[in-house]
C-alpha cells in the first residue's frame, strides 16, 4: 500500500490490499475466481496492478542408465493451470493441471530424440491465465543407456539337420531401438530394422547351408546388439549356440 509496492496473493481478498502510487502486485491469482478481485482493485484506483506467476520447482533426479521410463516431477502454486516443461532450454510439452493441485509430474522415455545419452537439463514454467512465470530451478541428469536385446529362439544347443529348414533367430529389443545387429561367432553378419514399435519383437532368417554356419568347429555362437537413441550400440545380448549337422542327399528324378 502507500507509495510503495503491495503484493496480494490469489487466495486473499481485495479488502486486505491498499493501492498507492507504486506498482501493486497480484501474485498467483486464479483467473477463474479473481476477476472480481482485479476489478475491485481497479475500482479502488489501483492504476499500476501487475499480475505475477510464481515459478514452479523441479525435484532432484537420479541419473538414468537403462531404457525404462522415468518421472520428472515438482511443485507449483495451487492456482497454476499448467506447466511448460523445457529440455536443454527448448520447449518440450505442456502439462495440464487441475485447479488446486500443487504437484505435477510427467513420465518420459529416455530414448526419445530430445534425450538419449549425455547430460540433459530440465526447467519448467507455471502458466496462469496465459501468463507464464520465470523459469524454475534447473535439474541436470546424465543419461547413459545400455539396452541389449535378447535372443529367445532358437533354443540354446539346438541342432539343425535339414537343408531346407531355415533358421529363425528372434528375440526382443527396446521398442525404441532402430536396428538389431546379429553376430555369428562374434563377427557381424547382418542386421534388421524391422522391429515392432510396441513390443520390440525382431527376427532374422538364416539359411543353414551358409558356409559361416556349416564350417567347423561346431557349435556356432549367435549374439545380438541394438542401436538406440542417437545411434549408440548396446552391449551384447545373451549367447545362443547352435549345431549344424546337415544331411542333404540328392534325388534321382529320372
Amino acid at each position: 500500500g502507500g507509495n510503495g509496492e503491495d503484493t496480494l496473493f490469489g487466495d486473499e481478498g481485495a479488502d486486505t490490499f491498499n493501492c498507492g502510487t507504486g506498482t501493486d502486485t497480484v501474485k498467483d491469482w486464479d483467473p477463474n475466481e479473481d476477476t472480481q478481485t482485479l476489478a475491485q482493485l481497479a475500482a479502488a484506483g489501483c492504476e499500476n496492478v501487475e499480475t505475477i506467476v510464481s515459478p514452479p520447482t523441479i525435484d532432484d533426479l537420479e541419473d538414468v542408465t537403462d531404457c525404462d521410463d522415468f518421472i520428472v516431477s515438482g511443485t507449483t502454486g495451487s492456482t497454476t493451470e499448467s506447466i511448460d516443461l523445457y529440455i536443454d532450454g527448448n520447449f518440450f510439452t505442456n502439462i495440464p493441471l487441475t485447479l488446486g493441485e500443487t504437484t505435477w509430474s510427467i513420465t518420459l522415455d529416455p530414448t526419445i530424440p530430445e534425450l538419449g545419452n549425455g547430460d540433459h537439463t530440465f526447467t519448467a514454467k507455471a502458466i496462469i491465465g496465459g501468463e507464464e512465470s520465470d523459469f524454475s530451478n534447473e535439474v541436470t541428469i546424465n543419461i547413459d543407456l545400455d539396452c541389449p536385446p535378447t535372443i529367445d529362439a532358437p533354443a540354446n544347443g539346438d541342432t539343425f539337420t535339414d537343408c531346407d529348414e531355415f533358421i529363425t533367430v528372434s528375440g526382443t529389443a527396446d521398442p525404441a531401438a532402430t536396428e538389431v545387429n546379429l553376430y555369428i561367432d562374434d563377427v557381424f553378419f547382418t542386421s534388421t530394422t524391422d522391429i515392432d514399435d510396441t513390443t520390440g519383437a525382431w527376427s532374422i532368417t538364416l539359411d543353414p547351408t551358409l558356409t559361416v554356419l556349416t564350417n567347423d568347429p561346431q557349435p556356432h555362437k549367435l549374439t545380438a546388439t541394438a542401436i538406440i537413441g542417437q545411434g549408440d550400440e548396446s552391449s551384447i545380448s545373451n549367447e545362443v549356440t547352435i549345431n549344424i549337422d546337415l544331411d542333404c542327399p540328392p534325388t534321382i528324378d529320372a
